[in-house]
């Protein structure tokens, strides 16, 4: 686990993937592990891999909030972003407290064009966090539109 996480802090996407792998295959029921082997996965482009570790992942810990938020994460960077958009709002139906999936469906809100909408959860993640920066330029952004 640790080297993996050294490996992909190191600059090392292929090396670290490996690793996760590794801990996957030894601890399969490990929720946390396959949400970092996705995370790696999806970095290289592997999604349909990375989603595949991520909904086991919420099948095994379907409470964990933020496991819905990396899902999102995950489909918006294929340019999903309505149904990453359903991911966010259950991270958020689990905990309304989540700066970034706040501050992911405002991304994924302005990129449908419901700019009044995406506005409401950038003010949410800034109520939430103060000094949350991107909630901050994407509020700057859109108001000076």
């Amino acid at each position: 686990r640790e080297l993996a996480i050294l490996l992909g802090d190191a600059g090392q996407p292929k090396l670290s993937v490996e690793h996760w792998r590794e801990v996957v295959r030894l601890a399969p029921d490990q929720d946390d592990a396959r949400i970092q082997l996705a995370i790696s996965l999806a970095s290289q482009g592997h999604f349909t891999e990375a989603e595949t570790h991520v909904a086991e992942a919420i099948r095994l810990a379907p409470e964990t909030a933020n496991h819905y938020n990396n899902f999102g994460l995950i489909i918006a960077r294929q340019g999903r972003f309505s149904e990453s958009l359903k991911y966010y709002q259950k991270c958020l139906l689990l905990d309304p407290t989540n700066v970034s999936a706040n501050y992911n469906a405002g991304l994924a809100l302005e990129q449908l064009g419901d700019v009044s909408t995406a506005i409401q959860h950038f003010r949410t993640a800034l109520q939430l966090n103060p000094g949350h920066q991107g909630s901050l330029d994407r509020l700057k952004a859109l108001m000076e539109r």
